[in-house]
């Protein structure tokens, strides 16, 4: 069938595309690509931008595979438009990643590939690092990669960013190594090459603790700079430990003049002593926790948060302050209890300050969300009582010693 040809401006033509993008209608781009000549590539290269290897049920996504490899045999184009693969691995076979020829042909066709996403993989005796590294990692995923993402990767065997200069955007979530061998394993982050990173999300603490402080040595070495570092997003369990606050530190001193965004997530101790003085692009900064903790935990971080915040010279560029603490309910005046924390009046009078030196208005958000135990303990059978139990609890207004029209309380889940 020869589509017809309507004329129509890229621009607009982009712009319907792009709306229809965001709602995720794929149906409606099937459709748009047999419009006309002037919807069919920008429709198409919607559709084939992330393709996504869901492997549930390995039989059957076997075929889908080889059904798409016979679509890029035929239309080799389509191979162009792919941008982002996401593997959604298995945790009980991984084995075909390295083994499938099918998938590797698959991904040799994706000429602009550069975004490269895996979660669920079980490693453990069925991959060995050295196939997967000459069939698919070096000489597929090294020379192109821009961003990736690793999450919830078990037995971890080897060491990813090997050359991959291009590499801007790099996030790792929940990654596991097998602790017998954790002392054997070279650095997570490591590089040949020079490597700048642009955007850096890192979650949790492995097994081993010379995870974090093998970048720490790497950095030293030269290869890898945060001189670029625009974002930082860290989710650590432990930011008191040391390790840790020197890793940390060293990253915020190499990126002081670029970072304009910054998040930490965790149990922050008041012994956490971090400047950010250095940071003098930041807009941005976000302290919130990573899990339940007691109110005694979160009164110590609401401590630090002020002291850091005194800390900030005045011609701080930082617009945008949220904070975001999650605490579990463990005595039935806590709401009470809360409101007489004596950390308030330190709070506000941080802020009171901060706010005197900034050269613009600031906006702040600071909420707490209160969960009661039962309720995390719940079972499915109490589910209609404990419903009840949230609209009691999470309607209530807590009420503040201090006024400040910047800081809302509020109790929901």
């Amino acid at each position: 069938m020869r589509l017809a040809s309507l004329y129509l401006p890229q621009e607009l033509i982009r712009e319907i595309l792009d709306n229809f993008f965001t709602s995720e209608d794929v149906h409606t781009l099937r459709s748009c690509s047999l419009v006309s000549s002037e919807f069919q590539d920008l429709a198409q290269s919607k559709l084939f931008h992330t393709i996504t290897f869901e492997l549930k049920s390995l039989e059957r996504h076997l075929k889908i595979i080889e059904n798409l490899q016979i679509i890029l045999l035929t239309r080799p184009q389509l191979g162009s438009y792919i941008r982002h693969i996401w593997l959604h691995l298995s945790f009980e076979d991984p084995r075909w990643i390295h083994s499938n020829p099918t998938f590797l042909s698959i991904v040799e066709q994706c000429h602009n590939f550069e975004q490269l996403s895996m979660t669920g993989m079980g490693t453990g005796p069925f991959v060995n690092s050295k196939k997967w590294h000459s069939a698919f990692w070096e000489p597929i995923v090294q020379p192109r990669l821009k961003q990736l993402h690793i999450e919830c990767i078990w037995d971890f065997p080897f060491t990813f960013n090997v050359g991959c200069s291009r590499l801007e955007s790099l996030s790792l979530y929940s990654i596991n190594f097998e602790e017998s061998t954790s002392k054997d394993l070279p650095p997570i982050l490591s590089s040949h090459k020079p490597l700048r990173l642009k955007h850096l999300r890192f979650q949790g603490s492995p097994n081993s603790p010379d995870f974090v402080a093998s970048w720490n040595r790497e950095n030293v070495d030269g290869n890898i700079k945060f001189t670029d570092l625009l974002t930082l997003d860290l989710r650590l369990s432990r930011l008191h430990v040391g390790v840790e606050i020197d890793w940390m530190s060293f990253v915020l001193s190499e990126s002081g003049q670029s970072l304009n965004s910054m998040a930490i997530s965790g149990q922050i101790s008041k012994k956490l002593h971090l400047s950010l003085d250095s940071l003098t692009h930041l807009k941005k900064l976000t302290f919130g926790t990573d899990g339940l903790f007691k109110p005694s935990s979160l009164g110590d971080m609401m401590l630090t948060i002020a002291q850091i915040l005194d800390g900030l010279h005045e011609g701080s560029s930082l617009r945008n302050l949220e904070i975001k603490l999650l605490a579990y309910i463990v005595r039935q005046d806590f709401l009470s209890r809360l409101a007489s924390w004596e950390c308030w009046p330190m709070m506000d009078a941080a802020f009171s300050r901060y706010q005197e030196r900034a050269k613009d208005v600031i906006h702040i958000d600071f909420n707490i969300h209160c969960l009661p135990p039962d309720v995390i303990s719940a079972r499915v059978d109490d589910s209609v009582e404990q419903e009840l139990y949230f609209s009691r609890i999470f309607t209530e207004k807590l009420p503040l010693t201090n006024e400040n029209p910047f800081i809302e309380m509020l109790v929901y889940p």
